[in-house]
């Protein structure tokens, strides 16, 4: 959990965290894309903005979870 700190600390943690075990990362903002991109996994929650998601993660694979009532 890395409520309360800035997105470069996340980033420092994942990095550190990735090189002992694979990861996963699971944001909902433009601050959080660099610790997905470092994680092994990064997961980007709906209200990820569509078109900003596009631009960062051009090659990676979207799958798109059924909604939940």
């Amino acid at each position: 959990m890395c409520n309360g700190i800035f997105f470069e600390e996340k980033v420092e943690i994942v990095r550190a965290e990735t090189k002992l075990n694979p990861t996963l990362f699971v944001g909902d903002g433009i601050n959080d894309a660099p610790s997905m991109l470092a994680a092994s996994v990064g997961v980007a929650l709906p209200s990820f903005q569509p078109a900003i998601r596009e631009r960062l993660f051009p090659h990676r694979r979207a799958i798109k979870a059924p909604d939940v009532p």
